[in-house]
């Protein structure tokens, strides 16, 4: 913009002003009309940027659209950075909206308002869902992150937030992976554990595990405090939660994929931690949820 002359950079700024009353105006008027409907006004305001948009004013009256939306660079860069800090701020009025009451118990099914913003979105999001100490909105003390890891992409996701989230408070991460169990390979040790009550859960050695060898590495190299932890479980879930409660950890980030239907869905080991764990928590879903496989037609 230091290129333009002063007569140019006052009717930029002049139209730049235009755009912001009119996106305002339009997105006030369908929130509230929307809202008479029982829907949340944050639809009518995603309903005015498409109307506005060259998918309906710019098919229906181009020239309109054109004048009101130049296409010069300039005018562009600054209506792209107010749209930017919209989104930050469209995602920040989502979970104050969607905030659960106090006396609310936990459910293993996500609020309906952040299933359908989740629907609007077609790449990598995250939700985070504060608990306990974290529902004040303040962190006073270091994050101390439990991250289940299984050499997937999508745990792999997850890890690298994990990391990049406590090494922002200065915390801790934990890479938990839960190992499948083969009996032909137990020792005579795991074998007198089970038998004397020890059937549910029997610890590997961390250091000799690749997968969470990956994770030690990658937090290293950013001088974040971590440590890994195997368990052998028939149930992860089970396994996560008592990690969660051995560890004292205040935070799990999971990487997971979105299980398609209609409603949002991560799977079995996100549903039961989402119900019972008691700490706070962050679902990244970093792949688009897969589409259902249709069935073949017969010949």
């Amino acid at each position: 913009m230091s290129g333009l002359h002063a007569s140019e950079l006052g009717a930029s700024g002049a139209i730049f002003l235009g755009q912001i009353v009119v996106l305002l105006l339009t997105a006030r008027l369908l929130g509230e009309l929307l809202c008479r409907f029982g829907q949340p006004p944050v639809m009518g305001q995603l309903l005015a940027g498409v109307i506005l948009g060259p998918s309906i004013l710019g098919h229906i009256a181009p020239a309109a659209e054109l004048a009101l939306f130049p296409h010069a660079p300039a005018q562009r860069a600054m209506l792209d950075a107010v749209a930017q800090l919209g989104v930050l701020l469209l995602l920040l009025l989502t979970g104050m909206e969607t905030r659960e009451p106090a006396s609310s118990g936990p459910s293993s099914s996500f609020h309906r308002a952040i299933a359908r913003s989740a629907a609007g979105f077609s790449g990598p999001f995250a939700i985070v869902l504060a608990r306990r100490e974290h529902r004040s909105g303040r962190l006073r003390t270091p994050l101390n992150i439990l991250v289940p890891v299984s050499g997937t992409a999508v745990s792999r996701r997850g890890a690298e937030l994990a990391v990049a989230l406590a090494q922002g408070s200065r915390g801790s991460v934990t890479a938990l992976h839960i190992a499948g169990r083969a009996a032909s390979r137990r020792s005579l040790r795991e074998r007198l554990g089970l038998r004397f009550g020890r059937h549910d859960e029997i610890d590997d050695e961390p250091s000799s595990n690749p997968i969470t060898n990956e994770i030690v590495q990658l937090a290293r190299a950013y001088s974040v405090n971590v440590r890994s932890a195997v368990r052998s479980h028939r149930e992860a879930e089970t396994a996560i939660l008592r990690e969660i409660g051995a560890g004292r950890h205040d935070l799990v980030v999971m990487g997971v994929s979105q299980r398609p239907g209609d409603t949002l869905n991560f799977g079995e080991v996100a549903s039961v931690l989402l119900e019972r764990a008691e700490c706070s928590l962050v679902f990244l879903a970093a792949e688009p949820a897969a589409k259902p496989e249709l069935p073949a037609n017969p010949k």
